[in-house]
């Protein structure tokens, strides 16, 4: 996985997000559900990009005076964390289940593209021979061989 991959998932999941807060609109799901479902999305989004970005500067040659600024920004998201979580649940009322649905959909589009990516080049893979295990595509195609 390279920063690419990371950035392809940030756009996958800014595509997902309002298409699935919109079908819960239609399915006739009030405001808390698909507002929570978008706010825990892009508090999910917002947090790993700031997780990139101190990881980039911390991993930046010749910057190890940025150590102790990382440290403390660090220690700073977690209270960041809690005061949206505060301002979603206590002030919105956002719906909690819908908010740790979209917390969790950029991890699951992450692992659907890692899947598909994987199975992509399982499948294209020249080395493979006749004789590896693979299942028939059809009943008749085992029949052949």
């Amino acid at each position: 996985m390279d920063l690419a991959f990371i950035h392809r998932v940030y756009r996958e999941t800014a595509w997902f997000a309002p298409l699935i807060a919109l079908c819960l609109h239609w399915r006739g799901y009030s405001w808390t559900v698909w507002g929570g479902f978008i706010g825990g999305a892009a508090l999910a989004v917002l947090t790993f990009y700031a997780i990139e970005r101190l990881v980039m500067v911390a991993t930046e040659p010749g910057h190890a005076d940025r150590l102790t600024w990382i440290k403390k920004m660090n220690l700073l998201l977690l209270p960041f964390l809690g005061v949206v979580l505060y301002l979603y649940i206590l002030v919105l009322r956002l719906n909690t289940v819908a908010i740790a649905g979209g917390v969790t959909l950029p991890m699951a589009v992450g692992l659907l593209k890692a899947a598909g990516q994987s199975w992509g080049r399982w499948a294209t893979d020249g080395r493979r021979s006749e004789e590896s295990p693979v299942l028939p595509d059809s009943p008749s195609e085992h029949r052949e061989r």
